[in-house]
């Protein structure tokens, strides 16, 4: 593969003065060896997104959210408080001395910032809550996933498979019914009399002999838990999908639950934790959630129906990605339409009327942003903020939505030139065609959105393949690409990348 020779900017062709419908030039028919080359170098490309969970150009913490931008620095918003800081480079203070970064993980109130081969740069949040918990020695490991949780987080390593787990120890509140923990290092802690009861949230990790693929953590002040995915390689012949919490159990969904929800009896192809549950995708583009009994997530969902036995969704809808917020399930779909189930903050995660007051409980909660119901997503945050989301857009920039008392969501969405050459988690090739199909929708995808960021671009003989953000497009006489469509045009088109 080349490097990327173009990338999009989100301008589209039609409002350029150009037509929206597409030219009738086509590509020959390829013979069958160049079709065969041409499909292997399709798949070679799709594989350098492997099907993992976390770690991504953007991510959301409790008040925050931080971008790659495309010169690999990265940029934050919100109230991001980064005191402890654990980095290779003695020279990193704070997120803005960051510099060679691919991807970022975030979840609390820390984050962690991954290189260009994989490797932990650094890990830094707010002091007491997990990040100066995080052991040195782990800087420069190669990983193929990371997550950060409430009160800690943790890594894979790609040598061997193994998970390795940091946290917080002891936390306190007024009472052990509270939900309101601090360590003893937050001034809210002492200040509230957080003193009378204690709660460890250490976390263990599953048995180093186990291969794993992908990890989520998630969880709130009260708790925090990780799920861990076994890698098609392990061996062990353990349950497909693993959960480890703090020993309180508040938030962690036990063996018992996931297995009567229907989660172990198949391996998920991607994966992504709530306050207390998992957002999964099937490798078949179904959306799952699957949750504790403390159960933050049926109380505010009207539109998602789970089958009892499975956890799926039963819409018949099908996505390219599946992304948790702290109490919402999100879908993003071959188009980039965002489907939406749960909350942000105190309101319905679906549209909000303009005006509408969507302040929380708190008095300080009383701004809100409306979410732009026509923006369409390259990728959604997998654990979106307590009271915001955000995403990238088709167009490259941030997205955001819910609670802006830090001015998390509208700083956000004015985040530009965000890197989208490496999007992880990867996305599932689901087409345009298939998903409408699914929902009963039409097929026809010439009213997909015109713009699409581009990531690779490959060619054969006589055909060429454009691969964007999740999702790839061909033109060629065969079947060249794997879509589902026949003849001459052929598309799947995350965004809706219309070739001229």
């Amino acid at each position: 593969l080349a490097p990327p020779l173009a990338r999009g900017g989100g301008g589209h062709a039609h409002a350029e003065g150009y037509p929206r419908t597409r030219r009738t030039n086509t590509f020959p028919t390829l013979a069958r060896g160049s079709e065969a080359v041409l499909m292997l170098t399709l798949m070679l490309a799709l594989s350098t997104r492997t099907a993992t969970a976390y770690m991504s150009p953007m991510c959301c913490g409790d008040n925050f959210c931080c971008a790659v931008n495309t010169d690999a620095t990265v940029s934050c918003v919100g109230g991001n408080s980064f005191t402890t800081v654990t980095a290779s480079d003695s020279g990193v203070s704070d997120y803005d001395d960051l510099s060679s970064v691919k991807y970022v993980a975030c979840g609390g109130k820390s984050l962690a910032a991954i290189g260009a081969s994989d490797q932990i740069l650094a890990v830094m949040g707010k002091t007491g809550y997990g990040a100066d918990s995080f052991d040195s020695s782990y800087l420069g490991t190669v990983v193929t996933d990371v997550s950060v949780s409430f009160w800690g987080g943790a890594l894979i390593d790609s040598s061997d498979g193994s998970i390795s787990a940091w946290s917080q120890s002891s936390t306190y509140a007024s009472s052990s019914s509270s939900q309101s923990w601090y360590p003893a290092s937050d001034t809210s802690g002492s200040s509230c009399g957080c003193t009378t009861s204690t709660r460890d949230m250490s976390l263990t990790a599953p048995s180093s002999s186990s291969n794993f693929a992908k990890v989520a953590c998630g969880g709130k002040r009260a708790g925090h838990f990780c799920c861990a995915v076994l890698s098609s390689s392990d061996s062990t012949g353990g349950d497909t999908t693993q959960c480890f919490g703090d020993d309180n159990g508040v938030y962690t969904p036990t063996r018992s639950e996931l297995s009567s929800q229907g989660l172990l009896d198949y391996t998920p192809y991607s994966i992504s934790a709530g306050c207390d549950f998992l957002c999964v995708l099937t490798d078949g583009g179904i959306l799952g959630v699957y949750k504790h009994s403390s159960d933050q997530f049926d109380d505010y969902v009207s539109s998602l129906s789970l089958d009892d036995d499975t956890g799926l969704d039963t819409s018949g809808s099908l996505y390219v990605q599946a992304a948790c917020g702290t109490f919402a399930a999100y879908g993003v779909d071959a188009l980039g339409e965002l489907t939406t189930h749960g909350r942000v903050f105190s309101s319905d995660v679906g549209p909000v009327d303009a005006g509408t007051d969507t302040g929380g409980e708190a008095s300080s909660f009383t701004n809100y942003l409306q979410r732009d119901t026509d923006a369409t997503f390259a990728i959604v945050a997998a654990n979106s903020g307590f009271g915001h989301a955000c995403g990238v857009s088709t167009s490259g920039g941030g997205e955001c939505w819910g609670a802006d008392y830090g001015d998390q969501a509208t700083d956000g969405s004015a985040l530009s030139g965000i890197d989208t050459s490496n999007i992880y988690p990867s996305l599932l090739n689901i087409t345009a065609a298939d998903d409408g199909a699914a929902s009963g929708g039409d097929d026809d995808d010439d009213d997909a959105p015109s713009d699409m960021t581009l990531v690779w671009v490959v060619c054969g003989v006589g055909a060429v393949v454009l691969i964007g953000a999740g999702a790839y497009l061909t033109k060629s006489g065969g079947g060249a690409g794997g879509a589902s469509k026949t003849g001459s045009e052929q598309t799947s088109a995350k965004g809706g990348l219309e070739l001229a």
